[in-house]
């Protein structure tokens, strides 16, 4: 890299120091990703206030690292449950034939809502 590739890394990216803003932001993020995985919900609207409000990232930044953390939590639990048995019948607990017709159509919703966010509305 470049002498200016490495300033605009350094000012797209804050250092963070050890707070009690990042302490209490690392508490809420456990605890709603813990909450929000056995509830089913990814967390995001949490999240991103979370790291705007308390340790000052944009927007974008913000739902980038938000991504990311569904991302962790989803992991782990898809792990877990890749592990249990079904209470009733002698199946996994996860119906690999739904995933499969869910799937692409998510794929389809995930391209076109990021092609609308960053091109067509970027701001």
């Amino acid at each position: 890299m470049n002498k200016n590739a490495y300033k605009v890394f350094d000012a797209l990216f804050q250092e963070l120091q050890l707070s009690w803003k990042l302490v209490l932001a690392s508490a809420i993020g456990f605890l709603v990703s813990a909450f929000g995985t056995v509830g089913g919900v990814g967390g995001g609207g949490i999240f991103v206030p979370m790291l705007t409000l308390l340790l000052g990232f944009d927007a974008k930044s913000a739902a980038a690292l938000s991504k990311c953390m569904i991302m962790g939590a989803s992991v782990s639990s898809v792990w877990y449950n890749l592990r249990v048995p079904h209470p009733t019948k002698e199946v996994a607990i996860l119906d690999y034939d739904l995933a499969l017709l869910f799937q692409p159509m998510l794929m389809l919703g995930i391209t076109v809502g990021v092609a609308l966010i960053s091109v067509v509305f970027p701001y």
